[in-house]
């Protein structure tokens, strides 16, 4: 078969053909009527594609045929409303493999092939380990299977205590009360792939499975067992009990019948496996797709999942019942939700695919409350668990037969807790349902959440923050095409980026129900945005901030009761801001960081009017904080946009004289040096009782408050009198001693009556400085490095030869350090280009937790010459910066900036004096100058 551009194929790690799909060009045959034989036509025309024999597919007519070679047998056909899915599985000595097989998806209606998905075992050797036990299936019966499960872990626990211990506990507790199935197939033994990642115990990658507080213990594979290398195995699947357990567990086991070694292990316990949708396909970046597209279009883009916590199946069967979700047919149309023995594996425009994510998408819901350290019971104490769910409902009198696209989470009977959710359609009069949307279930759960703790559906001013857990939560490393689309792919017209113009607290759309949630999601969202939000292409960045923002929204709402529903966005803004202020830590980071910029969010959509209005005619910000002093950091004292580089406020300077000057003097080391500092009040009141502090620490990044800060020589300087709205001021001198060459950071903190710095704020403990400084206007930084920008290529290229800085893991953890270099396009011209000794930026390198590591530039290229005026006449003076990653999060980065007036670098010595070669200790010979060289190299001096 002719594969073209119309034709997307993808490839496994072998090279060969694992996917093909035929999406702009399906495949059909005009000569052949009917999907059946278009399959058999359209594999015997693939074949060689898929680097697989014709000979070894069995035509329609010969199913049941010997399968002693390596065959593909049609074992199955799923048919929706418009497609069907052709399962094959592949046989060898007419036993099937294990997950060996393809699988062709057609169209209907147009009788053609949209995708086949191929997972063909080639090169199948059947090895043969060397014994004689002899446990083939007609052996295993429960008295067998019991015995021979109590011998696992008996020649281990003979030289481990623990185990020991552990095999005995099996022995008294386990008991085999069913056998499901024995039967022979063929199995490709991987050591990885013999326990799940989950299910293991904790002692040692073979030490058993685990589940509860229970250990099986198992024994090492026969030495004879080789990785990769297919064997015939009897697959047992079973039910056992432990005493004192109240349900018994299913398990399967490949045992190879020769040595009787157990080369694959599983508990059927807490979950199977389902596909779902984890994200809808516009947000993976398929935006021309819609619920009335084909299922070969669809299918492609599931995702394969874990369920977990369904009950313990009865006959082997599961129903899509769990710890907290119980699907359940409550209402018009008639449709029960699908049971499996094995996998919940179905096309999308089926009700069973829509179930499946109605199952795993609500039960994900409650189970994800724990990683934002929240107790389910006590969120949702009101709620009986499970909860019922409908994946195919009649939804309000507008819904008949559930032929609508809409979603519902009733509360209980008792008004204090939820009744779980109903889901109709993505889209009227398709087979596609809206369980598969999980941003409207996120949606969904905003009222759950709001049932529970306040007992209605609905803040007092507002629908639900439903809209702003979808839009924060799907916004991490998003694909789609429309970024501020709230629903894209139920296409409900909501947004999250509506203008004040028209979509104002108190304005035109201020309705206290959808309109003003869309106000609150474009309110949240922008809190989320500019604390990492923004940062496009570095999902962990944005994941990082969404967490926080959804943590402290979640935290709020169960902050909440009947009596102190939010009432008002103000209201709210402010329980929001009380939760965030006492979060204790989160993500190792603590609370009391982020509040201010909440404040902000809200009165930048409308909240906290001056004048408050009535008529709904509001189309302008609120008004500040009443004193909201703050060092400019080039945002005007707000926090928009996200700003990476917070270490360059150019409202921190040093002079080299106490004489008021207002522009930067390179510090000097080792003498008393002189800061200044501007500051603002952007708030609606005079500010008063003023004081301004300021700090300094060794070059770096990654750097921790306060634990890496230490006080300027003059450490704070209290303001005189006022400073009125609108007004600034120079605060200083401030004496410091500079006690790095070159360079030093520099902090500065400004405090008023009623406007703290929020090192007062972030108790819990230690911060790292990159959460601190950009979320708070009364903080800011300085750590810009002067280069030589004055005396040509050879003077730049100068002033990075033996430069180094530190770089800090901020985290109780270990992490992955990354680098980036940014330069100005003069100095990419000009041919420089650098990096760092020993490091590979991209690669980078590990820190444990709170380490350092120096790290000393490398002039890969040197620059080409230039002129002092060349420097002055940019628009913007010509930088090198760099930004340091720490597990991809932006913790900090160095400034080097070119100053035209600085001709050659002289670390160490003031700048403009010359640097005497024959002075140099490391250019001469002899011990002593060994010696002051070594010393030099220690304290910086060169």
């Amino acid at each position: 078969m002719e594969i073209n551009k119309n034709t997307k194929v993808t490839h496994d790690n072998d090279g060969r053909i694992k996917q093909i799909l035929h999406i702009q060009q399906p495949y059909r045959n005009e000569k052949i009527t009917g999907l059946d034989d278009l399959v058999f036509d359209y594999l015997d025309n693939v074949c060689e594609n898929l680097e697989i024999p014709s000979q070894a597919i069995a035509k329609a007519e010969g199913r049941n045929i010997d399968t002693s070679e390596s065959m593909l047998r049609l074992e199955d056909v799923k048919r929706t409303k418009d497609s069907a899915v052709y399962s094959f599985q592949q046989y060898v000595q007419s036993l099937p493999i294990w997950e060996a097989g393809l699988s062709v998806i057609g169209n209907t209606r147009s009788e053609s092939i949209r995708m086949c998905h191929n997972n063909y075992s080639y090169k199948v050797n059947i090895g043969k380990a060397p014994g004689d036990k002899g446990i083939e299936p007609d052996k295993v019966d429960i008295k067998f299977l019991k015995e021979f499960l109590l011998d696992q872990g008996l020649k281990r626990a003979e030289q481990n205590a623990f185990l020991k211990e552990i095999a005995k506990m099996a022995a008294e507790r386990f008991e085999v009360s069913k056998i499901t199935q024995s039967r022979s197939i063929i199995y490709q033994y991987k050591k990885d792939h013999r326990i799940h990642q989950e299910q293991m115990g904790p002692h040692d990658s073979i030490s058993g499975l685990k589940f509860d507080n229970f250990d099986i213990p198992l024994d090492p594979v026969d030495d004879s067992i080789e990785e990769n290398t297919y064997y015939k195995v009897t697959d047992v699947l079973f039910t056992a009990g432990i005493k004192d357990f109240v349900e018994p567990y299913n398990f399967r086991i490949f045992i190879e019948p020769h040595t009787g070694s157990i080369l694959y292990a599983r508990i059927l316990l807490s979950h199977v496996d389902g596909y779902v949708y984890l994200k809808d396909p516009p947000t993976k970046g398929s935006s021309g797709l819609t619920g009335s597209s084909p299922s070969g279009s669809l299918d492609p883009l599931r995702d394969s999942v874990t369920l977990q916590g369904l009950d313990t199946p009865s006959g082997g069967t599961y129903s899509l019942t769990g710890e907290y979700i119980a699907l359940e047919d409550i209402s018009d149309p008639n449709v029960l939700p699908p049971t499996n023995s094995a996998n919940f594996n179905y096309s999308v425009p089926t009700d069973d695919f829509s179930a499946v994510n109605a199952y795993y998408h609500s039960d994900k819901l409650f189970r994800m409350l724990s990683f934002y350290d929240i107790d389910i019971h006590d969120y949702f104490n009101g709620t009986d668990f499970p909860v019922r769910v409908d994946h195919r409902a009649s939804i309000g009198c507008t819904c008949g037969g559930g032929n609508c696209k809409n979603a519902s989470a009733p509360g209980n009977s008792s008004s204090n807790g939820s009744d779980g959710f109903r889901y109709a359609l993505v889209e009227a009069n398709t087979p596609v349902g809206i369980a598969t949307a999980w941003r409207v279930v996120l949606h969904e759960f905003g009222h759950a959440c709001l049932w529970d703790n306040v007992n209605s559906p609905n803040f007092g001013f507002c629908h639900s923050m439903g809209d702003s857990l979808a839009v924060i939560l799907n916004d991490p490393g998003t694909q789609a095409t429309d970024r501020f689309e709230s629903f894209p792919w139920s296409k409900i017209d909501r947004r999250h980026d509506r203008p004040i113009s028209d979509w104002a607290y108190y304005g035109p759309n201020y309705d206290g129900s959808y309109g003003t949630e869309q106000i609150l999601s474009t309110t949240l969202f922008r809190v989320y945005r500019v604390t990492g939000g923004d940062y496009i292409g570095y999902p962990n960045h944005q994941k990082f901030a969404a967490d926080w923002v959804i943590k402290t929204v979640l935290q709020t709402v169960g902050e909440l009761t009947p009596a102190t529903n939010a009432n008002s966005p103000e209201e709210l803004c402010n329980s929001m801001m009380s939760t965030e202020i006492g979060i204790n830590s989160f993500l190792g980071i603590p609370g009391g960081h982020l509040h201010k910029v909440i404040r902000w969010s809200f009165e930048k959509q409308g909240a906290y009017l001056a004048t408050p209005v009535t008529d709904n005619s509001n189309d302008q910000e609120g008004a500040p904080e009443p004193v909201d002093v703050y060092i400019d950091d080039g945002r005007n004292g707000i926090y928009e946009p996200m700003l990476g580089n917070f270490w360059n406020t150019t409202d921190i300077w040093n002079r080299l004289m106490a004489d008021n000057g207002i522009t930067h003097d390179p510090p000097v080391v080792g003498v008393t040096n002189y800061i200044y500092v501007r500051i603002k009040n952007r708030g609606t009141q005079p500010a008063s009782n003023i004081v301004v502090r300021g700090y300094q620490c060794n070059p770096g990044t990654g750097l921790v408050w306060p634990n890496d800060w230490t006080p300027w020589a003059t450490p704070s300087i209290n303001v005189p009198g006022t400073l009125n709205p609108g007004a600034s001021t120079v605060v200083g001198p401030f004496q410091w001693i500079p006690q790095n060459v070159g360079h030093d950071c520099l902090l500065a903190m400004v405090d008023a009556d009623g406007d703290s710095a929020n090192d007062s704020t972030v108790t819990a403990g230690p911060i790292p400085h990159y959460r601190l400084v950009p979320f708070d206007n009364n903080i800011a930084q300085r750590n810009v490095v002067p280069v030589a920008g004055g005396g040509s290529g050879s003077g730049l290229t100068g002033s990075f030869i033996d430069r180094r800085f530190l770089v800090r893991n901020p985290f109780e953890r270990e992490v992955h350090v990354t680098f980036e270099i940014e330069q100005h396009s003069l100095l990419t011209k000009l041919g420089l280009q650098l990096g760092f000794k020993g490091v590979d930026m991209k690669e980078g390198f590990k820190l444990g937790a709170r380490e350092e590591k120096e790290v000393e530039f490398d002039v890969i290229k040197r620059s080409g010459d230039f002129s002092k005026q060349d420097i002055a006449s940019q628009n913007h003076p010509p930088q090198v910066e760099v930004l340091v990653y720490t597990d991809e999060l932006l913790t900090g980065g160095m400034t080097y900036r070119l100053d035209p007036e600085i001709e050659k670098d002289l670390r160490g010595k003031p700048y403009g004096q010359e640097d005497k070669d024959d002075n140099d200790p490391c250019k001469k010979k002899g011990f002593f100058n060994w010696l002051r060289c070594l010393i030099k190299k220690i304290f910086g001096h060169r």
